[in-house]
């Protein structure tokens, strides 16, 4: 349940991200970039989205770097519109 604190402030796994998304016509969204540390990285697969815990929706991304795969997890927080990356999820 939504408990109104932002969860950046207290785990430091998450971090607030800049996310550009395209969204379709019925409102959902795919992320397509992100910048973490001044480096903007391309999302080359939407692997799943999920709600967990209301107001959090998940999404477990793909993007390449050279020629490893790798796979990161952006929160997206429905109540105040901010996107979160979860470092503790990253490969």
């Amino acid at each position: 349940m939504y408990n109104g604190m932002d969860p950046a402030g207290y785990d430091p796994r998450l971090k607030r991200v800049p996310v550009i998304v395209s969204v379709s016509d019925d409102g959902r969204m795919q992320p397509l970039y992100f910048k973490y540390l001044g480096t903007t990285y391309h999302i080359d697969r939407l692997a799943s989205s999920f709600p967990e815990c209301p107001p959090y929706l998940h999404y477990s991304c793909e993007m390449t770097q050279g020629n490893e795969l790798h796979r990161v997890e952006l929160i997206y927080n429905t109540n105040d519109h901010t996107w979160l990356l979860d470092l503790g999820k990253c490969s």
